[in-house]
């Protein structure tokens, strides 16, 4: 039953950085400084670099390379759309060198190396947000931004970035389009929408929908975004049930109100950030709030573990020692006394009837499935769906010892029973 708290339902939900400051601005107009036309990333590294280490530091676990504006419709009015391939690269190439800084500081400030490595993702802008002149001539609008998502999509993959996100568009079938191009890629896809707090799109549909047609197209994740953060009860029960089996995650506004990451935290999210504004005062309360919420995760994972350990000890207790069957993932100990055989869950169905005297499912095996096992006289220990828990009592030939319904997380049943005729 025990887990590795890096990995699954125990680990950490992931903390994401956006913009650190005004990396998304359009650019100025020409001025005294003859860079104006140059992203910030390209007229300013140094400061853009420590901007994103600084949030490495503050505990990110994902961060934005800065290609906000470096896809050609954005450099287009600049006369640089050639530049596109060039500066993208360029952007790329300074986040992973902010991610080797921001690591070394915070090695250094935890006085030891960090525990996972730091993503980085390409951003894929709405490109109709700056207009291409000239598109009605040459090919008809939504052919020709379909063409300069494509393109800087390629050109992301190329950079080698960890993955790529797509930022919310104008209606569903850009959002569809648009994901459709970073998908083909082959690289992880996260996939955005703003959502308002009664989990309508700002083209007016439901959440539902956006979340069942992007989630076709099989992507690592769904990311929310609002204007004030969202987080109450309606909203996170509307998007938990609308990604599904899909990974989402949350955007909040720096600033939030104390419990909102929480509060989404245990809706199931498994990403929290801040869009704008990244910074170390609006990072760090977030991460705060992600270590503690997964402290107690962890507490509440072993607690039960060192009780499910004891229940499956008062089971082995009361079978003589002979053959016996965990359904699942090995322990780290066994009950002595017992010829132990460990398979998957997947595999009890194919398992000969009657051939063990003690079967310990933790879970993921209908209850009938891992009787059928028992020799006659053997012991079940057994962790019960809740339908499972209603359900035992018509389990031919099993008596019940033991039971007790949980109320945790996730909630079920654990009995001992024993095989009786």
């Amino acid at each position: 039953m025990t887990e590795d708290p890096n990995t699954g339902p125990l680990a950490s939900a992931r903390l994401l950085a956006g913009a650190p400051g005004v990396d998304r601005r359009r650019f100025p107009k020409p001025g005294a400084d003859p860079r104006w036309y140059q992203p910030d990333h390209i007229r300013d590294p140094a400061r853009v670099r420590s901007e994103m280490a600084t949030q490495i530091a503050a505990g990110a676990d994902i961060v934005l390379a800065p290609t906000f504006l470096t896809h050609r419709r954005a450099l287009l009015p600049i006369g640089e759309s050639r530049r596109s391939r060039e500066w993208t690269e360029a952007a790329v190439r300074l986040a992973r060198e902010a991610v080797e800084v921001g690591l070394g500081m915070r090695e250094e400030a935890a006085d030891g190396p960090p525990s996972a490595p730091v993503t980085v993702l390409g951003v894929l802008p709405d490109p109709d947000m700056d207009a291409e002149a000239g598109s009605g001539r040459l090919a008809p609008r939504d052919a020709a931004t379909e063409r300069d998502e494509a393109d800087q999509a390629a050109i992301l993959a190329d950079a080698a970035v960890d993955g790529i996100l797509v930022e919310p568009r104008p209606s569903l079938a850009r959002a569809l389009a648009a994901a459709t191009v970073a998908t083909q890629t082959g690289l992880p896809t996260w996939t955005m929408a703003q959502v308002d707090e009664a989990g309508r799109l700002p083209w007016g549909d439901p959440v539902e929908a956006w979340a069942e047609a992007v989630s076709e197209l099989r992507p690592e994740l769904l990311l929310l975004c609002g204007s004030s953060g969202p987080a109450n009860d309606a909203l996170r029960e509307l998007v938990t049930r609308a990604a599904g089996a899909t990974p989402f995650g949350v955007l909040l506004t720096a600033g939030s109100p104390e419990g909102a990451a929480r509060a989404w935290l245990e809706s199931g999210a498994t990403v929290l950030g801040i869009a704008d504004d990244a910074t170390l005062a609006s990072l760090q309360p977030l991460r705060a709030a992600l270590d503690t919420y997964a402290t107690e995760l962890r507490h509440e994972r072993q607690t039960q573990d060192a009780a499910w350990t004891a229940w499956v000890e008062d089971a082995a207790l009361r079978a003589p020692g002979g053959r016996a069957v965990w359904l699942g993932p090995k322990p780290a100990s066994l009950p002595s006394g017992f010829e132990w055989v460990t398979v998957e869950p997947g595999a009890a169905s194919g398992m000969p009837a009657a051939s063990f005297r003690l079967v310990v499912a933790p879970g993921g095996v209908p209850a009938a499935q891992a009787a059928r096992l028992l020799e006659l006289g053997g012991y079940l220990a057994a962790t019960l769906s809740e339908d499972d828990g209603t359900a035992i009592a018509r389990l031919d030939g099993l008596r019940l010892l033991e039971r007790h319904d949980r109320t945790g997380a996730p909630p079920g049943t654990w009995i001992i029973a024993r095989r009786e005729d």
